[in-house]
């Protein structure tokens, strides 16, 4: 290039450049700017060429498509050049009439649009998008989180089901692997990807509403008359525990009869590493130490040669519903426990056989179902129950009232229901183990240690004595739900907040080691209104004032349920207007409000009025503009009541105190040295008037009161 010499305002020459003599002085390339761009996009034409022949035969669906891509895209614009690289077509990073055939942008102005030679445009699927953002900002289900994992290739199964076969014959399964319990296609047999998942507690949960609906008319009390044949005896109270042996994998097993004697289990995931739970194990596998709760890999570590199978709830659902047939057939007072377990009355048979009635009943269940059922017998639901455990599998045991003390003797007391690991550590650390050791413990000295319904309940039970009765139809008294698994809030009631110092929990995404935090609020009246509901559970949940980031679980529960209706005399069963909470009534909407006031005729709106008058007086110094408390101190004797007074006439706004503090505190080294020890009443006049003004700002300006505390502790 040509040098020259550029020159000053003044006229006289800078210093001139010195040229590198070993470098020949050559003429640009360029004639203008317009030749170094065409020389520009010919380099980038050439490199995107070069990337082509590598990538492709240059013959894909974009053959003969060139793009041009104008501001922000979703995909970007390096995306789509990389499509056209791997498909054939070409991408400009200039526009040009004659080379580019699409223009590719979010928005095209209209300028723009006048100036192209395209006679057409092309709208993309942006509903697409739309959905695809709104599923992003709204509420996902857990499944939304998780993508498919299943195997790639046909190859892939081939090898892998050459694998399982060989190893499954190794060790002495036979031909498992032409059985229908192998999904090789999903070797995992996670059901959590499916949008209709739902979990084995999901099922437990909700069984009791299809049960009440599918035997609606035998819960009504129709009288069934037993098909068993009867003896001579004669027989007191007579309770039946029947529980059925390994649900979840027994009704699996009707079709591979081959697996009976060997290790299965229930889980929703197969994956040796990780931490899905067991739900159920038969005896075999439990055996080696496999239980229900397990995670999957530890259950695959104490046995290695497990099988697991995925849920199948429409099976569950039929077997559980012939079940309860059977029971019903042959009982009329049958208490559900759950989907596989039930407590049988059959006091009211006094001439049949108990044990001769469980063995008619299970033989049934059995050839009904294909799957046993064990069963306990005695006086009582608790004796039943624990005759049970002895009782599986498939088979029943029987105590009668003579024997309960010498069962009860040896037996440990972490085996009666209703003892969790509080109460046993805490009867451990008194060497007490077995309930023969346990009767030797006064009723006084068990309440003491345990309180009265715990003290109770171990005094009882040890000596095998149990009140309750068979309810054939217990009202529900609460309802709720509760999620501790992939909780993680990141933005801003029963509730788990990690434990300050926890370690990561064992389970990827369980709740961990966490501090369990319940509130409660009452409602003035039973509702069932949806949004009512959800505002006063916001409020609980607000009141807790943590950190939504170490939330690790919630729950929510409704208790004290009322049948939907009326009362004897035709109205409302409602609560003395004098109990009801009034903090929670003004936040009820309006027409709940009105609603509720004409059920009280009218005294709803005076009680309202009552207490906002009384919150009134609560603050009444503070009334009026100066307020009232001013005037009052002007008046004073006291050189601090007078010069606080002052100071608020001449610089307080908007009744704030804070800067009056401020103020008083400047001058508070000479308010010492010009008077003596203040008398009671000015203390009296200082407190009240600090007490009145966390009355008035608690619910408006909390960091106003946060202020003033910070000033008042400093100096004083």
């Amino acid at each position: 290039m040509r040098s020259s010499s550029p020159t000053s305002a003044s006229g006289r020459s800078t210093k001139r450049s010195k040229s590198n003599p070993k470098t020949p002085v050559q003429k640009s390339p360029f004639a203008d700017f317009g030749s170094y761009l065409a020389e520009k996009n010919r380099k980038l034409r050439s490199q995107f060429q070069a990337e082509t022949s590598f990538s492709g035969d240059g013959k894909g669906i974009f053959h003969g498509v060139s793009i041009f891509v104008d501001g922000h895209t979703v995909p970007s614009s390096q995306e789509l050049k990389g499509h056209m690289l791997r498909h054939g077509g070409r991408c400009e990073n200039y526009f040009s009439r004659s080379r580019v055939t699409h223009i590719i942008c979010s928005n095209l102005p209209d300028s723009k649009m006048k100036n192209t030679l395209f006679s057409s445009t092309l709208e993309g699927p942006s509903y697409e998008l739309a959905e695809h953002s709104s599923k992003i900002c709204k509420q996902q289900k857990l499944p939304a989180f998780f993508g498919c994992k299943s195997i790639s290739s046909l190859k892939d199964v081939e090898v892998l089901s050459d694998i399982q076969s060989n190893s499954r014959a190794a060790d002495g399964f036979g031909e498992l692997s032409n059985t229908k319990c192998l999904h090789t296609s999903d070797v995992h047999h996670s059901t959590l990807t499916d949008p209709n998942f739902h979990s084995r507690l999901h099922f437990i949960g909700t069984w009791r509403n299809r049960y009440r609906k599918r035997f609606c008319n035998m819960l009504k009390g129709e009288c069934i008359k037993s098909n068993v044949d009867s003896s001579t005896s004669t027989y007191k109270t007579s309770i039946i525990h029947i529980d059925m042996d390994s649900f979840f994998v027994s009704v699996i097993l009707r079709k591979y009869p081959e697996l009976l004697d060997k290790p299965v289990a229930v889980c929703h995931s197969n994956n040796s590493k990780g931490t899905a739970e067991i739900s159920s194990a038969n005896y075999p596998a439990r055996n080696y130490g496999v239980s229900a709760g397990m995670f999957v890999r530890d259950a695959k570590a104490c046995c290695p040669n497990l099988v697991v199978f995925p849920y199948n709830f429409e099976a569950y659902e039929e077997v559980a519903d012939q079940f309860y047939s059977i029971l019903h057939k042959h009982c009329n007072k049958v208490q559900a426990l759950s989907c596989d377990e039930a407590f049988l009355d059959i006091s009211e048979f006094s001439d049949l056989d108990p044990e001769n009635f469980s063995s008619v009943i299970r033989k049934e269940i059995e050839e009904t179902t294909q799957c046993t059922a064990s069963a306990g017998i005695a006086g009582n639901l608790l004796m039943a129950r624990l005759a049970t455990k002895f009782a599986k599998p498939n088979g029943q045991c029987y105590i009668p009232s003579e024997k309960v003390e010498s069962f009860l003797d040896d037996l440990p007391i972490m085996a009666l229901p209703g003892i969790g690991r509080a109460i046993g550590d805490k009867l451990e650390s008194k060497q007490l183990r077995t309930c023969g050791q346990l009767r030797l413990i006064s009723k006084k000295t068990l309440h003491k240690d345990f309180g009265a319904k715990v003290g109770d309940m171990l005094w009882n039970y040890c000596r095998g004595i149990d009140d309750r009765k068979v309810e054939v139809l217990k009202e529900t008294k609460s309802i709720g739900a509760e999620v501790n698994w992939g909780v993680r809030f990141l933005n801003t009631m029963d509730v788990k907040r990690r434990r300050a110092g926890a370690k990561d929990p064992l389970k990827f995404m369980g709740c961990g080691d966490c501090e369990n935090i319940s509130r409660s609020m009452t409602l003035p009246v039973a509702t069932d209104d949806a949004t009512l509901i959800q505002r006063t559970a916001k409020q609980i949940f607000a009141s807790y004032h943590i950190d939504v980031t170490e939330v690790r679980g919630a729950g929510l529960q409704m208790s004290k349920l009322e049948v939907m209706g009326t009362n004897k005399q035709g109205s409302p069963a409602l609560p003395p207007v004098c109990l009801l909470d009034m903090s929670v009534i003004k936040d009820l909407p309006v027409d709940i409000i009105s609603e509720m006031n004409d059920a009280y005729n009218g005294k709803l709106y005076d009680l309202m009025r009552k207490h906002d008058e009384d919150q009134k007086s609560k603050i009444n110094l503070w009334s009026g503009s100066p307020p009232k408390w001013v005037e009052k101190f002007e008046v004073s004797n006291s050189l601090i009541l007078n010069l606080t007074a002052q100071l608020y006439a001449k610089y307080g706004v908007d009744k704030l105190l804070s800067p009056i503090l401020q103020l008083l505190i400047s001058l508070y080294p000479l308010i010492l040295r010009s008077s003596s020890e203040e008398p009671l009443e000015v203390r009296f006049d200082l407190c009240e008037l600090l007490l009145q003004y966390i009355e008035l700002k608690i619910d408006s300006d909390v960091e106003e009161l946060y202020l003033c505390y910070l000033l008042l502790e400093r100096y004083f």
